[in-house]
């Protein structure tokens, strides 16, 4: 395992709904697994169904603690918008802030959406990443038009003077493109450790903590 104690991963997608969730919760179920005092955080997250297990609550069954969000919000829009819309003031210095309070060993930070997607006004996950130092977890969906969009993220993510920590291809459908993305993408992107995350049940800790170590692991 290339972490050291102290690091932060922010997590990131190709887009929404791509398999960032249970990729986080995967990773802190390994590291909890490896005894570390692992803490998945997702600071704002949109919506969030009254009685339905959100992401917040599924990221932090992986890591074995309490569900940590600093706002959860009903409507399905971007997180500054959400925000908005619901009176809700949060800044720049406030999310830092509370990162920095709830910081474990190792601090899994899943963002919203995108990697430019505003989680307050003017602070993307992207500034939230440079502000933090962070690795990043890009996470890209195999299926058709994953190539273009996995490679735009990445260029972005290194435009920003940050390193990609792992490029994970989560399970897609989509045919004979699915089959080749994952031979295409790593030729597509020299230099970036692409790995495959199987299907997995977030429900299973076992099952996570292995789709995890596949990430981890060197």
């Amino acid at each position: 395992m290339d972490l050291q104690l102290g690091d932060i991963i922010v997590v990131t997608g190709t887009d929404t709904a791509v398999g960032k969730t249970v990729t986080t919760a995967a990773l802190a179920a390994d590291l909890r697994a490896r005894g570390l005092r692992v803490r998945a955080l997702k600071p704002v997250q949109t919506g969030v169904e009254p009685g339905s297990e959100s992401d917040a609550d599924l990221i932090a069954r992986g890591a074995g603690h309490p569900p940590l969000a600093m706002a959860s919000l009903a409507e399905p829009l971007s997180p500054h918008l959400a925000l908005e819309r619901a009176g809700l003031a949060l800044g720049r210095d406030d999310i830092l802030d509370w990162i920095a309070f709830h910081r474990g060993e190792i601090t899994l930070v899943e963002g919203s959406g995108g990697w430019e997607v505003p989680l307050c006004r003017d602070f993307t996950v992207a500034d939230l990443a440079v502000a933090l130092g962070a690795r990043v977890l890009l996470v890209a969906q195999n299926r058709l038009g994953v190539l273009n969009h996995a490679c735009l993220s990445a260029r972005a993510i290194s435009a920003r003077g940050l390193v990609t920590w792992r490029v994970a291809l989560s399970p897609g459908t989509g045919g004979l493109a699915v089959a080749l993305n994952e031979t295409e993408l790593p030729r597509l992107l020299p230099g970036h450790d692409v790995r495959l995350f199987p299907s997995v049940d977030i429900n299973d800790l076992g099952a996570l903590a292995r789709a995890g170590r596949g990430l981890s692991s060197r």
